[in-house]
């Protein structure tokens, strides 16, 4: 059993997943947008982001990958429940959109390079560092996969204030089915591969080359 691999993904989802729902909502609602606080999703705890299939289900499965296997199958994702914001009550939407959409991914990645920078100066041996890279690695792809172009993603939000207003709709339309994008992701090779590699360029480039 890989303990220190399965603590570290599972650390790196718990504080991934509720640190960028916390801090997209907190920033939103630093920007005019007063529906985080109507929607109670202005809390750190799990309560006010849960998804049961996000945050429970697929971290568990890629946890126990982990713990039984030399490493967890890549690219790993999760995600809190839809979010609570509107981009109209934002005191310049377009952008502070932009803006709210950077911060959510923004807050595991910061996390990411702290984590990194600690484990790159442990000894290789050492179990706490072997649990923070792969603590980094979890908050590396939570973060890169969000800043993905896709309907329901971070990436897709800032995509969408760039297209046609019907195309922009169509992504908002499409925006419940992200698990099944990156579902696409994870089941094609070829995606999953330049997904993976993308990961660990930008996880080498900014968190001390952990990932590599």
């Amino acid at each position: 059993m890989h303990l220190y691999t399965g603590i570290g993904v599972a650390l790196g989802f718990a504080v991934g997943l509720l640190g960028h729902e916390y801090v997209q909502h907190r920033v939103a609602f630093a920007l005019g947008d007063r529906t985080p606080k109507l929607m109670g999703r202005m809390q750190l705890g799990p309560n006010a982001h849960f998804d049961p299939l996000g945050m429970a289900v697929l971290p568990a499965l890629f946890v126990f990958v982990a713990l039984f296997a030399s490493a967890p199958y890549n690219p790993m994702f999760g995600y809190g429940k839809p979010h609570a914001l509107t981009r109209s009550l934002l005191r310049n939407p377009k952008r502070h959109w932009v803006l709210v959409s950077i911060a959510g991914p923004a807050a595991p990645m910061l996390v990411g390079i702290v984590t990194g920078n600690i484990a790159r100066s442990m000894g290789p041996s050492d179990g706490a560092a072997e649990l923070l890279a792969w603590m980094t690695i979890t908050l590396m792809t939570l973060a890169v996969l969000e800043l993905l172009p896709l309907p329901g993603m971070d990436g897709g939000r800032i995509l969408g204030m760039f297209l046609k207003p019907s195309a922009s709709m169509r992504m908002d339309e499409l925006a419940p089915y992200k698990a099944m994008f990156l579902l696409v992701i994870f089941i094609f090779d070829p995606l999953r591969d330049a997904v993976v590699g993308l990961i660990r360029v930008v996880c080498d480039a900014v968190a001390a080359g952990v990932c590599g």
